[in-house]
């Protein structure tokens, strides 16, 4: 049960030569490691405990005392979890190896670098760095905060299963600090590390002699309650919850507030099955905005509901045709010129409006596409909009439902339908919008395909990314 996601190993490049430093980055990059760069000693040790990076190829020319105490300020700065620290030199003497080891290298790469062997390299690190975390999982007591370690509860849990107790009752509580991560941004990672030790200690109090504590992630500890039915369980957590929240901690100096989420399950019969148990609880926990206490199994009535809810067709049943349309924030009159229709077309960066009578009556489209683009010959002034219209638009009064839009968008080859209201425009629909819906928004959705530029027109965000494309 660990409370970290998976995501890329981070390399630290630390090198005199810019040049270097943008090689070896461009290299990484695209075996999709995490790279950050440094120039110099003092940027890389920063650095180095800003980002916590799993590796560091430190770039030596040469075997001098600077660069020795560069590598050892690198492997100092991160006494815990200390980086596999590559030297990246020519050929070196054995003397020179000796020292470069003592200074805490961990490994050397020949200049100039052999990609191959760089990746193998790193690889074993990487194994490597795998091995030292089950090795400090092994012993007793985890060695930043004094609780059990993750190995010794999985044992008193299976011992605790094995022994029949968990017959007579025995509930867990998993309590994950709440964003914890913020504290190492903003204050570092050894005033982050004494602010978990703090909270450890007033878990303690809560807890006292009778109920062992172990660590099982980053910022996530665990709780075993021998002899008490989840209920119980759920009362000590809340108490727990309760106790955290009112406390007034230190971090970097400066008094700092911290939420706990806790999960509650009943001990299974394997330590495994005890921990996605819990991890469910959890996860309920979260949902709920955290600083919260779940018990497993406790929103399954809204599990359930949801199921039913997001069956095919149920979840947009209530959807109409005007909540899902792109309201017309202009109109085009027949009588307008074909050229203005054009420019507002372009201005507003959309691909169509409808055009309307004196009455404000739907008359038909205007497409940007039959007017032209950019610097294409347009329309001349005596073109009306009244001759540029596509008249075949299918419409769709607001009240229209979801599914029968969608149904007329998969049967008819027409791109758009008006949405109207009194017979008036008030909107418009098209096959790609819709389709958008679905699309999940990523940061560069609507990231505009032009440079920066102080003319208004540049604040207008268009859906730049049509389905089908990208």
């Amino acid at each position: 049960m660990n409370s970290q996601e998976p995501r890329p190993l981070r390399a630290l490049v630390v090198s005199g030569d810019r040049p270097m430093l943008r090689h070896i980055s461009q290299f990484l990059s695209a075996f999709e490691y995490e790279v950050w760069q440094a120039e110099g000693k003092e940027g890389g040790q920063a650095l180095c405990e800003a980002v916590e990076p799993e590796f560091v190829l430190l770039d030596a020319s040469r075997t001098t005392t600077e660069q020795l105490d560069t590598c050892r300020a690198l492997k100092g700065a991160l006494p815990h979890r200390s980086p596999i620290i590559f030297w990246l030199s020519a050929p070196l003497a054995a003397l020179e190896m000796t020292e470069v080891l003592e200074a805490g290298a961990d490994d050397f790469l020949a200049k100039p670098l052999v990609y191959g062997e760089a990746l193998a390299r790193l690889r074993a690190g990487a194994r490597l760095l795998e091995h030292r975390r089950r090795s400090r999982g092994q012993g007793r007591l985890d060695p930043e905060t004094g609780v059990l370690s993750a190995a010794a509860f999985n044992r008193l849990l299976s011992s605790v299963s094995m022994s029949g107790s968990r017959r007579a009752g025995a509930a867990c509580v998993v309590a994950d600090v709440d964003a914890f991560g913020r504290f190492a941004k903003r204050a570092g990672r050894k005033p982050a590390e004494e602010l978990l030790r703090e909270i450890v200690r007033k878990f303690v109090e809560v807890a006292t002699d009778a109920v062992p504590i172990g660590r099982c992630g980053e910022n996530r500890f665990v709780f075993l309650l021998r002899q008490k039915s989840e209920p119980e369980a759920a009362t000590f957590a809340e108490k727990l919850r309760q106790t955290v929240a009112a406390a007034t901690f230190k971090c970097g100096g400066e008094p700092v507030h911290v939420t706990i989420s806790c999960g509650v399950a009943t001990a299974a019969d394997e330590p495994g099955k005890t921990f996605e148990r819990l991890e469910t609880a959890l996860r309920g926990a979260k949902a709920s905005g955290r600083n919260f206490v779940a018990r497993y199994g406790q929103f399954d009535d809204e599990t359930r509901s949801w199921s039913t809810l997001a069956q095919p067709g149920k979840l947009l049943e209530t959807t109409t045709a005007r909540h899902i349309m792109t309201p017309c924030a202009f109109m085009l009159n027949a009588d307008d010129t074909a050229r203005q229709a054009k420019l507002l077309l372009e201005n507003a960066h959309l691909a169509e409006l409808p055009a309307v009578d004196g009455r404000g009556k739907l008359l038909g489209v205007v497409q940007a596409e039959r007017l032209g683009h950019g610097l294409a010959p347009g329309p001349d002034e005596a073109t009306l909009v009244a001759d540029v219209l596509e008249r075949n638009v299918a419409t769709f009064d607001e009240a229209t439902r979801f599914s029968t839009v969608m149904d007329f968008f998969s049967r008819d080859p027409r791109p758009v339908a008006v949405v109207l209201h009194q017979d008036q425009p008030v909107g418009i629909l098209s096959r790609n919008s819709i389709l958008a819906l679905s699309r999940p928004l990523k940061s560069n959705t609507f990231n505009a395909r032009m440079q920066p530029s102080i003319d208004s027109g540049y604040l207008v965000v268009p859906d730049l990314v049509p389905v089908g494309e990208a």
